[in-house]
């Protein structure tokens, strides 16, 4: 019986791997659906900062809070933040019980590994 081994496959959050996208890059749910924003009434800074954001928004006072619906189509708060990510094409980190492998080396060894499971 062989030894069980851990495999990984992960691309690290850094910039070497990612880059930000838009939200129509990443298909955002809130930018092809519009989104809301439920603010209470007396966080006047963050009402402010949407009230002059410029965006495709509606009012809708309720009690002690202020609804706010966006319309679809505009890059979203996560959009605006740069908080989208995109993969870059590069391969990705391949290790074997915390030891990175290069890609082949990674394909190879994992399949030797699974014939020998058998």
């Amino acid at each position: 019986m062989t030894s069980q081994m851990h495999w990984s496959i992960y691309r690290p959050a850094t910039s070497h791997y990612w880059r930000e996208a838009r939200c129509e890059e990443v298909r955002c749910r809130n930018y092809l659906g519009g989104w809301r924003t439920i603010i209470p009434i007396d966080d006047l800074g963050n009402i402010h900062w949407v009230r002059q954001s410029g965006m495709d928004v509606r009012e809708e006072p309720g009690d002690g809070l202020i609804t706010f619906h966006f319309s679809p189509g505009q890059q979203c708060f996560d959009g605006r933040l740069g908080r989208h990510r995109v993969p870059l094409e590069r391969d990705p980190i391949m290790a074997r019980d915390g030891i990175i492998l290069e890609p082949l080396e990674y394909m190879d060894t994992w399949n030797d590994y699974h014939y020998r499971r058998r």
